[in-house]
């Protein structure tokens, strides 16, 4: 396992995001290898009806984890990371 560490802990969990108008069926290769380095590994299931929908369902996940969360997402087509203001 790598050296992930925040204020002197070490982080076990990734939780994997996909894209948008896909599901987490992607991440396998990618769980697996994690899962075999040690790491504790949760795939988002985002239903994709609308953002605010996935980015709930997404911290729902983050907030199960027992400790800091190494966070890995994938395209969202062209939403931007921040809103514009208006």
């Amino acid at each position: 396992m790598s050296s992930n560490v925040k204020n002197g802990r070490q982080i076990n969990n990734v939780v994997l995001v996909h894209g948008g108008f896909v599901d987490g069926s992607g991440w396998e290769s990618v769980y697996t290898m994690l899962k075999k380095q040690g790491y504790n590994v949760a795939i988002v299931q985002n239903p994709t009806i609308s953002l605010a929908d996935d980015v709930a369902v997404t911290k729902r996940v983050i907030a199960a984890q027992d400790g800091p969360v190494i966070l890995v997402g994938h395209s969202y087509e062209s939403v931007p990371p921040h809103p514009p203001k208006r």
